[in-house]
């Protein structure tokens, strides 16, 4: 099933806004407050998502290094209803995999699973 750009903009936005992962941000560390994004290559390329109040830039993944603060969304499947998000934040070692449901034509995140490699 395809997610149409404003799903996909709500699902990924819904992710990176997940209380669990707060943690892992450190916004207090200087140049964490841009953070990068890495999209499958199915996705759209302009979500429109912002974090810290800043619009989250969609890069390719050949143009950044693990020193860079960005999330690679190493995997996006969706089905009837929901959407598994699989992902990694290579600055502070963490993956993660996300499952959303949409109720009444919200997206809400149903589990996060994260590890630290």
């Amino acid at each position: 099933m395809q997610l149409s750009t404003e799903d996909y903009r709500r699902v990924v936005q819904a992710v990176l806004d997940a209380s669990d992962l707060q943690q892992y941000y450190h916004v207090d560390v200087p140049g964490r407050q841009k953070l990068m994004l890495v999209v499958p290559p199915s996705a759209p390329n302009d979500l429109g998502i912002t974090k810290f109040g800043n619009t989250v830039a969609i890069v390719a993944a050949d143009e950044v290094d693990e020193d860079v603060n960005y999330i690679d969304l190493t995997r996006v499947v969706a089905d009837q209803g929901s959407v598994r998000v699989e992902f990694i934040y290579p600055v502070e070692g963490v993956s993660g995999s996300a499952l959303l449901v949409k109720v009444d034509n919200e997206w809400t995140l149903r589990t996060l699973d994260l590890a630290e490699y």
